[in-house]
């Protein structure tokens, strides 16, 4: 079902707003896209490059990960600031919240949709700030793994990443084709930059299926280089104490770009 052209003309100017949000520092090719939900809420999502470019969070995966996170695959159509590429298509037409078809180039719908809402308002997909302490927030975080969608792997990661005023969720949402799947550490991240926050402090990781599990090392990129004065807080499971890292002892040494930003200003 096609969408009525000032729907799909609100939502162009909705994914738009965002694009001052997109970390593109290499390509300069910011983008942005917006998800309608059911009830008329939209959620952004916005590219987010990284000084290891196979790492960059497309806008789409950022937009699908974050519903997840939020526990809402009541998405009916997503809106992208630029034309849906190839790889993007194969994404959505398999995603993890149910199939999805192109009907213009920089738009795509659910497969079956009846009708569409008019957009309403940003959704909020924020944790309850309730001053909580710790321990309090990596049992926010182990909640917040039930959510994960992991047909791939089985292995469900909870995170909430702390920046300024916001708790911000994220769980791994997995792909069949792994590549397009994303960890729960940078789908908390990926959801703080497509909000527009920044100061993020403190990342709360919750892990039950392995006693030495830590952030992988893609994770471990992208958090030095989007939150690189974080402290991280890591819970395996009732048997053990939570373990306390820095984002610099996660990774020294990490690799900055600063000579693929030189170039790019070439």
């Amino acid at each position: 079902m096609p969408l009525p052209a000032e729907l799909a003309s609100n939502l162009r100017s909705l994914a738009t707003r965002y694009l001052h949000n997109s970390v593109a520092p290499y390509s300069r090719g910011r983008t942005a896209a917006v998800a309608l939900l059911s009830t008329g809420e939209f959620v952004p999502g916005v590219r987010i490059e990284t000084a290891s470019f196979p790492l960059a969070i497309p806008a789409l995966i950022n937009l699908v990960t974050t519903t997840v996170a939020v526990d809402r695959r009541d998405v009916l159509a997503v809106v992208q600031s630029h034309a849906i590429s190839g790889p993007e298509q194969s994404y959505i037409a398999r995603s993890p919240i149910g199939p999805f078809a192109l009907i213009e180039d920089d738009i795509a719908v659910r497969v079956g949709a009846p009708s569409f809402p008019d957009p309403t308002r940003e959704l909020q997909p924020f944790v309850i700030d309730r001053g909580q302490s710790v321990d309090e927030l990596l049992s926010d975080a182990m909640a917040m793994a039930a959510r994960a969608i992991t047909s791939e792997s089985h292995f469900p990661v909870g995170a909430v990443v702390k920046c300024g005023d916001h708790l911000v969720p994220g769980v791994n949402v997995e792909h069949e084709f792994w590549p397009f799947s994303l960890c729960a550490e940078r789908n908390a991240l990926g959801t703080a930059v497509s909000y527009g926050l920044d100061s993020i402090s403190e990342v709360y990781l919750s892990c039950l299926r392995d006693d030495s599990a830590s952030p992988c090392g893609a994770c471990r990129q992208v958090l030095s280089e989007i939150a690189p004065d974080s402290t991280l807080w890591m819970f395996r499971g009732r048997d053990n104490e939570p373990e306390r890292v820095t984002t610099e002892d996660l990774l020294p040494g990490f690799f900055t770009g600063a000579a693929l930003l030189r170039r790019s200003d070439g």
